[in-house]
């Protein structure tokens, strides 16, 4: 039985790294300037930032991006308080997960594509980097160490 619901071929997994990439890119960038903004001692919330970031109903957006979308970060960031800015970084990793993927860690930009081999279940292994390709797989309970060249997939 399948432990994952979403798999990927390779070509699959191979065409959403761009997408990835962009997204880790500013998840990255957000968070270098949620850390320099608490160094700094900037405020939490400011005022009437929640308005002024709302869908109009006194709630926040929470902006998922899915594969091909951009997000414009600095046109909303100014008017987002700390726990906005918080959910707009797990808004976008969350558009990650909800196309299969699976993080491993936010820092390195590692994460899995679900994928078969022989008909078991493997993952597809990528960190930012590897470069602008998947070079890695690796079975399910070797995890990274486990790691080895995408040319033996299919061996």
């Amino acid at each position: 039985m399948a432990q994952f619901k979403c798999h990927f071929t390779l070509k699959e997994a191979n065409a959403r790294l761009t997408w990835v990439r962009s997204v880790f890119a500013k998840v990255h960038r957000m968070l270098a300037r949620l850390s320099k903004e608490a160094m700094d001692g900037e405020p939490k919330q400011p005022a009437g930032a929640a308005r002024r970031a709302g869908n109009g109903n006194g709630h926040p957006k929470v902006i998922t991006p899915e594969p091909g979308e951009t997000v414009q970060v600095d046109e909303v960031w100014p008017g987002l308080g700390h726990q906005d800015k918080v959910k707009l970084i797990n808004g976008m990793l969350q558009g990650m997960i909800d196309q299969g993927i699976l993080i491993q860690d936010i820092e390195r930009g590692l994460i899995d594509f679900p994928s078969w081999r022989a008909g078991s279940e493997v993952l597809l292994c990528y960190e930012l980097s590897d470069g602008s390709l998947i070079n890695y797989w690796h079975d399910l309970e070797t995890g990274y160490g486990g790691r080895r060249p995408i040319d033996h997939l299919t061996e």
